[in-house]
């Protein structure tokens, strides 16, 4: 899906993007071998091609902060299927508080094993070994985890975003990750998660995933992943 996208370039949307596509230009390559003969403005073309070209060279660089930048958050998503063997699906655990408290457990599932930093532990190792992924996959980090590690290690992150709670609710879903655990995650009877309500999509703060100062959302997902 990347390799066709168009929307990161200056002044193309969705609509020229999806006009692209219908005249034929379904991939970077496509575009670059008939951009002359496609109709599109002087204008457009003139902006479209240089960065159809860098897009080009920066994937075959595997540039992913590069993507990070120009793509529009809500379609990182675009790129997963590129950078899937460098993603990390990321979830934190806190001790509450209007801030979101300090950082009790982070966990990070590469998508075969789950490492868990544990605050007084190696919780410090965390700010390095997260930048050998190249995408961060969460659920509302947008809002709670992301800014809260940022706060707790100073840091930034210049990988690709892909928050499920907006994007599922994109693709029409609502609901917390109750609903998204049990509905979408095949699990059995006994696995059936316990989180509480107000990990709904945008709840963020003290809420998320806390119960009287202890986090029962990680603890979920790390049975179910181990």
């Amino acid at each position: 899906m990347l390799e066709s996208t168009f929307i990161h370039c200056p002044g193309i949307g969705p609509k020229t993007e999806r006009a692209l596509w219908k005249a034929g230009a379904l991939h970077w390559l496509d575009y670059l071998s008939m951009s002359d003969s496609l109709r599109v403005t002087r204008r457009s073309q003139w902006l479209l091609s240089p960065l159809v070209e860098e897009s080009v060279a920066r994937l075959s660089a595997a540039d992913y902060a590069w993507f990070a930048r120009t793509l529009p958050p809500r379609e990182h998503w675009r790129a997963y299927p590129v950078f899937r063997e460098r993603t990390a699906f990321l979830d934190i655990e806190t001790t509450g508080g209007r801030d979101g408290g300090l950082v009790t457990v982070i966990g990070v599932y590469d998508g075969t094993s789950l490492r868990q930093y544990i605050r007084g532990v190696d919780l410090n190792l965390f700010p390095v070994e997260i930048q050998r992924f190249s995408a961060l996959v969460t659920f509302f980090g947008t809002g709670f985890d992301l800014p809260v590690l940022r706060r707790a290690f100073g840091m930034g992150f210049p990988q690709l975003h892909i928050d499920l709670c907006f994007l599922l609710k994109r693709l029409g879903y609502s609901g917390g990750l109750n609903w998204w655990r049990n509905s979408l995650v095949s699990a059995g009877p006994n696995e059936r998660a316990v989180f509480p309500d107000s990990t709904r999509c945008g709840s963020g703060g003290a809420g998320d995933g806390e119960i009287d100062g202890r986090s029962t959302r990680f603890s979920n997902t790390t049975r179910r992943m181990s």
